[in-house]
């Protein structure tokens, strides 16, 4: 179990007009600062990357030193970035449903990352075993849309 109870307790948010709570959950994607996810008590779900074999976890944005990657891209190092796997949003999702929450994932568009598609089919067997809970996706680009027609 990647989550412990103290940090599934913390990140419980009512669901206005009923009883049921549910936990914002992302991935690294976001570009979000480690403090602003934890003040705000949200998952983050890290990707992983590869450079010349050696693996890392990009759990934390604001370590992540950009400009050293690109150059060793640059420099022609082998660099292979990868999409979070079925089992690791089962990992991350299973305790939340334990739990008794629903989940609103907020993940990379479809277009650009596979790891939206493994969201969903993680979401469709948590939903065989936890049939009252609810595990739902939506794309960055579904919310950028709807937040430049709440401006226009």
């Amino acid at each position: 179990m990647i989550l412990d109870d103290a940090v599934v307790k913390r990140s419980q948010f009512p669901l206005k007009g009923t009883n049921a709570m549910f936990t914002i959950v992302t991935d690294t994607s976001a570009n979000l600062p480690s403090p602003m996810t934890k003040d705000a008590d949200l998952y983050v779900i890290p990707f992983t990357y590869t450079i010349d074999g050696k693996t890392y976890t990009s759990e934390d944005t604001e370590a992540f030193d950009g400009v050293a990657f690109y150059e060793k891209i640059r420099a022609g190092m082998k660099v292979n970035t990868s999409l979070i796997n079925v089992q690791t949003y089962l990992d991350h999702f299973e305790p939340l449903a334990q739990a008794g929450q629903d989940i609103l994932f907020i993940a990379m568009s479809s277009g650009i990352s596979g790891s939206y598609n493994c969201s969903v089919t993680a979401a469709e067997e948590l939903k065989e075993k936890y049939p009252d809970k609810k595990c739902r996706q939506v794309g960055n680009k579904i919310i950028i849309k709807d937040m430049k027609k709440q401006v226009n």
